[in-house]
């Protein structure tokens, strides 16, 4: 991100330290617990966690933040979290102190994808601002929990301290960190331009473009049942709807509030009084 700023990419901006600070925690605790979740359940209740995303997210926006979501867009929502069920949902099973970790990550992962959205429209910052004056943070933060989180023994099997480190594994690490920069700004430019719901939404879309992908590009084909695919065709299906939904809110909900300060408007409107039926008082005022 530096390299981009010398470059002159866009130029250095900072955020406040408490919202920083909120932000690189949440980051990192969304991180460590999804990777916990996923250790300490099975799959499928893996995937029922992030199947709650978008609930919570609808939930907390209209509790917290007073941004409703319409019924439309709730059913939209619906259809395309019936369609990830059914094409990812297999063995759930459930145990207390995964389910606790899995709950919590949920609830972090989308307030953090909230406050994605919301820093970037209160301190008017773009994508690129954003994520350099989020680098420092989140990788002091991220850099702790991971210590503590190898002193800890949790990963005793494959500790990182006690690894043996070949070149190509530090090629790839680089390589992967570079694809998560580059993943950090797609991030934040989709969730400022759109919300968060927008996002999540496109994460699932992406979750069935790749079970589709994987088993038309593969050689060895994966075993895939008609409700597997009934279920990706649904969520497929739900994205578009959604999206058709919310570029109709957005367009006619414009042209709704600015039709009626228009000549167009006001000659509509007169022409609707004067078909009415009316008396003699009526006509007076509006002859007047």
């Amino acid at each position: 991100m530096e390299l981009m700023a010398i470059m002159g990419l866009f130029t250095r901006s900072r955020l406040p330290w408490r919202p920083s600070m909120l932000m690189a925690i949440a980051c990192s605790l969304s991180v460590a617990l999804t990777n916990m979740s996923l250790k300490l359940n099975s799959v499928g209740f893996y995937q029922l966690c992030k199947l709650l995303g978008i609930p919570w997210l609808v939930f907390i926006q209209a509790i917290l933040y007073k941004i409703h979501t319409s019924y439309a867009v709730k059913l939209s929502l619906f259809i395309i979290l019936l369609g990830m069920a059914l094409a990812t949902l297999t063995d759930v099973q459930f145990n207390i102190v995964g389910t606790i970790v899995g709950l919590i990550g949920v609830m972090i992962t989308t307030q953090f994808q909230i406050w994605q959205g919301k820093n970037q429209k209160d301190y008017k910052l773009n994508p690129l601002q954003i994520n350099y004056a989020q680098s420092l943070p989140t990788f002091l933060a991220c850099a702790f929990l991971a210590l503590l989180v190898e002193f800890s023994g949790f990963h005793q099997d494959m500790c990182i301290l006690s690894h043996n480190w070949s070149l190509l594994e530090i090629k790839w690490i680089a390589l992967s960190a570079i694809l998560a920069a580059c993943a950090n700004l797609t991030c934040y430019g989709l969730i400022g331009e759109t919300s968060a719901i927008t996002f999540q939404v496109t994460g699932h879309a992406k979750t069935a473009l790749i079970l589709i992908s994987g088993y038309l590009l593969t050689r060895e084909r994966v075993q895939i049942s008609s409700t597997n695919v009934i279920g990706v065709l649904t969520c497929l299906g739900g994205s578009i709807i959604y999206g058709v939904i919310r570029h109709a809110e957005q367009v006619y909900g414009n042209v709704a509030e600015s039709f009626l300060t228009t000549k167009l408007g006001r000659l509509v409107r007169q022409r609707f009084l004067q078909d009415r039926p009316h008396d003699d008082s009526s006509q007076c005022s509006i002859d007047a």
